[in-house]
């Protein structure tokens, strides 16, 4: 019994990941208005932002964190590029937020803003016709 529940349960995580596709989030960011975080610089500062799934009821789950670019203090920055894998095709909805710490170097998050995403699997390779 127990290599049977091992066996279902190792065909169940196989094909949660059997479709997973690649999605890649750009972003800006005004470290100007907000400063990123540093050695020196340990609250009242961004360090880094984090990539949610967000399902119908706006609930978010963890997709990536992904830490400020190099460079990035007090510079507004173009182009920030993070990939993700996720697991599924079809409508999906995102969001990006920045991740901050306050006064007391709790963490804060932004607000969400939800960003609507059609995965779609990989265009085959090398195609042929006769």
């Amino acid at each position: 019994m127990k290599r049977l529940l091992l066996t279902l349960a190792l065909l169940f995580s196989m094909a949660q990941f059997a479709c997973a596709a690649s999605v890649t989030f750009t972003w800006d960011y005004q470290y100007s208005l907000d400063p990123a975080c540093t050695a020196t610089r340990t609250s009242n500062c961004v360090k880094g932002f984090a990539i949610y799934a967000l399902d119908a009821a706006q609930n978010k789950t963890l997709v990536k964190s992904v830490s400020n670019p190099t460079g990035a203090n007090v510079t507004d920055v173009v182009g920030i590029s993070s990939a993700a894998n996720v697991n599924s095709y079809g409508t999906a909805s995102f969001t990006i937020v920045a991740q901050a710490l306050d006064g007391a170097g709790a963490t804060v998050e932004s607000d969400t803003l939800p960003i609507n995403v059609q995965v779609k699997p990989g265009k085959p390779g090398n195609p042929k016709g006769q």
